[in-house]
């Protein structure tokens, strides 16, 4: 004789009770059709979670419950897995190094406090605001990010922050093939629809230690154009935000004069290309510069990629692996302290670190002064590279900052370039 367990009751005001009951009993008799089992799981599946109150959602979710005792574990443990995923990637996103940063970069050269031109290569944030509001530049200044469009796997700053008023310049906008750049005209035009006009003064900004060097890539776009007025803000978007947090967050009056300001037309008219060829170098340049090695020209090619793509990795796509002929090796975050602070390195310690670089020539004079004192006899030309141009345009404005006792140029083509042509017996 088949014995069966008792149901519980049927809950108050469940309509259903009495057919389930009916239904399970059927069912333990084996004398039931499928649609009354199908009716009878879906009563029990209302009564377990919804009290017989008539909740169509609740009750498909307890439907499918009864039929797989194990979703709700799946469920919860799945719920529990992407809530950590991303309490992780907010942490990283918005995690800021931990800078110490001067108050004033030009201190740092000491003795060297000089430039090539008459224009800063370093700005800091408290700077930026003076610009804006000095009756000098009744223009305003045009400031531009470098950063890429933010995502959930960047730490280029805290999640959406941003100068307020800054126009977006992220340097595959103005590259026609790998790093090289666009014409001149087509670099002057995407620049004007930034902002960027001759009476304007440019601040760039990035992620300073936590990218790619990127605001060095816009900055040295823009000195090649001929805008003599260009800078880089010190410490990049975390040196803004902590001047910001400082004051209690009062920047409000940089973002309103910067928008009115902006209203404002240039006199001196729209901003027109008058390129600079000598920062900038091509892939025949760098063939030539290697054969004219002489007494009185040295031309010290840096490349400023990591150690191991310098020995022959290619994790960025390069035709093969290796380096340019008598290039030394000096990754551009060199030029950085060692001490986190965030800070660049003195001119001296930057040119003893090139010295002992892997591939550097013996040489080299010894010490940045006495490379000072020989560049008046001897013409020392530096040339930066990377893989496309960006982080050796970081190393190229830092090299400007020092300042190098002559020209300096930067290879936008670079390692693609590079490896590219040679492999082809390109000219």
């Amino acid at each position: 004789m088949a014995s069966s367990k008792p149901q519980p009751p049927p809950g108050p005001g469940d309509d259903e009770g009495l057919t389930s009951l009916a239904v399970g009993k059927n069912l333990m008799n084996g004398d039931v059709e499928d649609d009354d089992v199908e009716a009878y799981l879906d009563a029990r599946a209302r009564r377990s979670c919804c009290g017989g109150a008539r909740r169509p959602f609740c009750c498909r979710i307890s439907y499918m419950c009864v039929l797989s005792r194990s979703c709700t574990l799946v469920f919860t443990l799945g719920l529990l897995v992407m809530i950590a995923w991303f309490i992780i990637l907010h942490l990283i996103i918005r995690q800021s190094p931990n800078y110490n940063l001067v108050s004033d970069p030009e201190a740092i050269k000491g003795n060297n406090a000089t430039t090539q031109y008459n224009w800063p290569v370093f700005v800091t944030a408290r700077k930026l605001i003076e610009m804006q509001e000095a009756e000098e530049f009744p223009l305003g200044v045009t400031v531009l990010d470098a950063r890429p469009k933010p995502n959930a796997f960047t730490r280029f700053g805290p999640a959406g922050t941003s100068v307020h008023g800054s126009a977006r310049a992220y340097w595959t906008d103005f590259a026609a093939n790998g790093g090289i750049l666009k014409s001149d005209e087509q670099l002057a035009t995407l620049f004007e629809q930034r902002g960027v006009s001759p009476g304007r003064p440019v601040v760039v900004y990035g992620a300073w230690t936590e990218g790619w060097g990127e605001e060095g890539r816009v900055y040295w776009q823009l000195a090649y154009l001929g805008h003599v007025n260009v800078s880089i803000l010190y410490g990049g978007i975390y040196a803004w935000n902590e001047h910001c947090r400082d004051h209690g967050g009062d920047c409000g009056r940089f973002a309103s004069s910067t928008d009115e300001k902006k209203k404002i037309a240039d006199p001196a008219g729209k901003f027109v290309a008058k390129a600079n060829n000598t920062l900038r170098v091509s892939f025949n340049d760098v063939v030539w510069l290697d054969e004219m090695q002489s007494n009185n020209t040295r031309a010290v090619i840096m490349d400023a990629r990591n150690g191991n793509e310098y020995d022959g990795a290619t994790p960025y796509g390069s035709t093969y692996g290796g380096h340019i002929p008598r290039a030394l090796s000096f990754p551009w975050k060199s030029v950085f302290d060692s001490d986190g602070t965030g800070n660049i390195a003195s001119p001296e310690a930057i040119w003893t670190a090139i010295r002992s670089s892997p591939g550097a020539p013996s040489n080299l004079p010894p010490t940045f002064a006495n490379l000072t004192q020989a560049a008046r006899t001897t013409r020392y030309i530096a040339v930066s590279y990377c893989t496309g141009g960006v982080r050796s345009a970081f190393l190229f404005a830092t090299l400007t900052w020092m300042p190098w006792p002559g020209i300096v140029s930067n290879y936008d083509g670079s390692w693609w370039e590079y490896s590219k042509q040679s492999f082809t017996g390109g000219s």
